[in-house]
C-alpha cells in the first residue's frame, strides 16, 4: 500500500511539474543529471554575471531568483515580471533552471543553441545587447568570444 501511495505521489508531482511548465520553447520532462558538471556551473555563473546577478543593488535576475534571465523552463516558477522573465521561488530554484538550459545544449536537445555555436552566437540569440553579453560572459570565463561551447561544456 505504502508503494501505491509513492507512485501516486510520484505522478501527482509530475503533472503539476509539467501544468506549471511555461507554454514552448526550450523545455524537457527529462530532470537532466542530479548533478551537473563543473564546466555547466561555471558557464551557468558567466552567464548570471553578465546578466547582471552579482550587480550591487537589487537587480532583478536576483530579486526574482533568476540568474539566467530565462523566460522559459521546465523548472516551476511562481510568475513572469512585465517583461516576461520568471520568477522562481528560491535562488536554488534559478541555478537549476540555467543548469537545465545548459544541460540541453550538452545532451543536444536545445532547440536554439548548438555545442557547435560561439560565444558570440549565443549571445546574439540570448540576450537583446548581444555583443555585450558575450563580452561578460567570455571575460568572465577568461576566454574569448570565438571560443565554442563545445570547449568550454563538456
Amino acid at each position: 500500500m505504502k508503494r501505491q501511495a509513492a507512485i501516486a505521489l510520484g505522478a501527482a508531482a509530475l503533472l503539476l511539474l509539467r501544468a506549471r511548465t511555461a507554454e514552448g520553447g526550450e523545455m524537457s520532462t527529462d530532470p537532466g543529471p542530479v548533478e551537473y558538471s563543473p564546466q555547466v556551473k561555471a558557464f551557468a555563473d558567466a552567464i548570471a554575471y553578465a546578466e547582471g546577478y552579482y550587480a550591487p543593488g537589487n537587480p532583478t535576475p536576483r530579486r526574482l531568483n533568476n540568474p539566467g534571465d530565462l523566460k522559459i523552463s521546465s523548472v516551476p516558477n511562481i510568475g513572469k515580471d512585465q517583461y516576461g522573465h520568471l520568477h522562481f521561488a528560491t535562488a536554488a530554484d534559478g541555478w537549476l533552471a540555467l543548469w537545465r538550459q545548459l544541460q540541453l545544449i550538452i545532451d543536444g536537445k536545445s532547440r536554439v543553441y548548438t555545442l557547435d555555436m560561439t560565444i558570440a552566437q549565443m549571445g546574439a540569440k540570448y540576450a537583446e545587447a548581444g555583443g555585450v553579453w558575450a563580452n561578460n560572459v567570455a571575460a568572465r570565463l577568461n576566454v574569448t568570444t570565438a571560443h565554442k561551447l563545445r570547449q568550454l561544456l563538456t
